[in-house]
């Protein structure tokens, strides 16, 4: 009687353990269903977000070789040299893992807090964005206008002031600039919400003035946006350096070439990103700072008058960390010392 007493309650226990464990799938099975399909859909997103911010680079790319191809003339003067279309398609992507005081009248009335480029973005773009330069007189180069106006047209965006590249590197991007430094942090270059965003400056720049001008671009995944400036900073950052040196930056006012003098991370407590300086002293104060950081000696010297570009993104370790890297501005009488081959055959000068 006790043995079949037992043998009862044992079935009992049982069936209410099938239940219980038919209940649970009943409740895991809806929330792992959830799961799989937002896991799906991130990386959906990842993934086109990643392809859009590629089409973008590529597009770039074509859009200033179908501008030269088109012209009535095989060659576009920029300065004392000539870039055509094979030398902007020679301009390897790399597949490795105006008037500025009415222009920019608001930057000079900036405040100089600290700006962290990492806070959330506004729905809709700045009620407020600089306005198209005009091109003064004394700008002779004007196949750097024409190309700048160029990628507005392709990308119906007038907040494009500058194209960069970076010879051997997928950094090959319109710059933008808008009336903050939110918004193009989760806007593309057509200014549709992407988590890649764009390489944009920072609000308070004078592009055409300023000494030191900053760029910011997310740290995303391979061969997209800013992702390439982290080799700078990894263990192989000399020899990495040594065939990357060189930023290549047209404006308005032509072709500029900027030789990376400093590659470091550093905390957002330095302040990096500062753009107006009461003097010469307070600028280099700077530049020393920048330059005593970098992570290996670069054998480029700063000075007083130099002109800095300052590249910045994210470490993707800590939010309140980045990876930096500060190049200075070459005269065109220094064009003769450039020793990366990809950068001569742009500017031509072994023709």
């Amino acid at each position: 009687m006790i043995h079949a007493l037992k043998k009862a309650v044992s079935a009992v226990k049982r069936e209410f353990k099938r239940i219980a464990a038919d209940r649970a799938k009943l409740v895991l099975l809806p929330v792992f269903l959830v799961i799989m399909i937002v896991s799906a859909s991130f990386i959906i997103k990842n993934y086109t977000d990643y392809a859009r911010a590629k089409k973008i680079s590529v597009d770039t790319k074509k859009t200033l070789e179908n501008f030269f191809n088109s012209q009535d003339f095989n060659s576009q003067n920029v300065g004392d040299q000539d870039i055509n279309a094979q030398d902007i398609n020679n301009l390897n992507l790399g597949n490795h893992t105006p008037d500025p005081e009415t222009a920019y009248a608001s930057a000079a009335a900036a405040p100089t807090e600290s700006i962290v480029p990492l806070a959330g973005t506004p729905d809709a773009a700045p009620a407020q964005t600089p306005p198209a330069l005009p091109v003064p007189a004394e700008y002779a180069d004007i196949s750097a206008v024409e190309q700048i106006e160029a990628l507005r047209a392709k990308y119906d965006n007038d907040d494009i002031v500058a194209f960069i590249a970076i010879p051997g590197t997928a950094v090959w991007y319109p710059v933008v600039q808008a009336g903050d430094n939110e918004y193009y942090l989760k806007h593309d270059v057509y200014k549709t919400v992407k988590s890649g965003g764009s390489i944009f400056m920072d609000y308070r720049n004078d592009i055409s003035a300023d000494k030191n001008i900053a760029l910011y671009g997310h740290n995303m995944m391979q061969d997209i946006m800013f992702h390439d400036l982290r080799y700078y900073v990894y263990d192989s950052g000399p020899a990495y350096y040594s065939s990357h040196k060189y930023v290549i930056l047209v404006t308005r006012a032509g072709t500029e070439i900027w030789e990376i003098f400093s590659a470091y991370n550093t905390s957002t407590d330095f302040y990096y990103i500062q753009v107006h300086f009461k003097d010469d002293e307070d600028f280099y104060s700077l530049a020393k700072q920048m330059k005593a950081k970098s992570l290996f000696d670069t054998g480029v010297d700063i000075a007083e008058t130099d002109r800095i570009l300052t590249l910045s993104t994210c470490t993707n370790t800590d939010e309140n960390t980045r990876i930096v890297v500060n190049a200075k501005l070459l005269d065109r009488s220094e064009w003769d010392t450039i020793d990366v081959q990809a950068v001569r055959d742009y500017l031509k000068l072994d023709k």
